[in-house]
C-alpha cells in the first residue's frame, strides 16, 4: 500500500500460547559456598638487601594482597602496609633498615575472602653497599685549569679497604 513517498510494509506478529506445568516439588534456593581456603605462598625471594632497604617478592596460587612483617632478629615487631593490588605476584621494598643489620622477616598474604597465610620466618642480612666486596668507582672532576683536568678517584671496598681517595693533578 502506497501513500505518497512513504511505503508501508506489513509486519506479522506471532503469538504462542501454551500451558506451563509446575510440579509441587520445592526448588532449593541458590546457595553460595564461602571461600574458606587460605592462599598458598608458592615462592618467596629476597631480591635485594642493601643500604637501608630490603626487597622481598613472592608468588601465590590465587590473587592476594600482602605485607612484610620484620624486625631486628630475633624479633618481629614492625609491619609494612598492605600491597595495593590483588595479584599472584607481588612484592615489598622496605626502607629505613639498619646497615649490617640481621633481620627476621616473614610474608603475610590475604585473599579476597579475607583468608590469610603467613610464611615461615627467615633471616636477612642488610649489606651496607650493593655488590658487597666489589669495588665501586666514582670519578668526579673537581677543577679544570690550564687545560688540564684535576679529578678525584675513589674506591670503596667494604671489609678489605674502607675508603681510598687520590687527588691527581
Amino acid at each position: 500500500m502506497k501513500t505518497g513517498p512513504q511505503t508501508m510494509i506489513p509486519i506479522g506478529i506471532m503469538l504462542f500460547v501454551g500451558v506451563v506445568s509446575c510440579s509441587q516439588e520445592a526448588v532449593p534456593p541458590f546457595t553460595h559456598t564461602p571461600d574458606t581456603t587460605p592462599p598458598v605462598i608458592t615462592a618467596i625471594k629476597v631480591e635485594q638487601a642493601v643500604y637501608d632497604m630490603v626487597e622481598v617478592i613472592w608468588r601465590t596460587d590465587e590473587p592476594t594482597i600482602g605485607r612484610l612483617e620484620y624486625g631486628l632478629a630475633p624479633n618481629i615487631d614492625s609491619i609494612s602496609p598492605w600491597t595495593a593490588e590483588m595479584t599472584t605476584s607481588n612484592g615489598i621494598i622496605q626502607t629505613g633498615l639498619q646497615h649490617y643489620g640481621l633481620y627476621s622477616c616473614r610474608v603475610r598474604v590475604k585473599d579476597a575472602a579475607g583468608n590469610e597465610t603467613v610464611s615461615a620466618e627467615t633471616t636477612v642480612y642488610i649489606w651496607a653497599v650493593a655488590g658487597e666486596g666489589t669495588p665501586r668507582w666514582n670519578i668526579s672532576f673537581s677543577r679544570v685549569c690550564r687545560g688540564l683536568a684535576s679529578f678525584l678517584l675513589g674506591a670503596r671496598r667494604v671489609g678489605t679497604v674502607d675508603v681510598v681517595g687520590t687527588q691527581l693533578g
